[in-house]
């Protein structure tokens, strides 16, 4: 039997993400318009 798990990690709401304003940075000016808040995390995928 195998198994996939997949791991989401986010910043909890209200702490700062400074990588996600600098993503959302780049994203405004590369000419994405309407965007809320951008956060980066990680995603983990595992087969067991």
């Amino acid at each position: 039997m195998q198994f996939r798990v997949e791991i989401r990690i986010t910043p909890r709401v209200g702490i700062l993400d400074p990588q996600g304003k600098a993503v959302g940075g780049a994203l405004a000016s590369l000419g994405f318009t309407g965007l809320g808040d951008v956060h980066v995390g990680r995603f983990i995928a595992l087969e067991l």
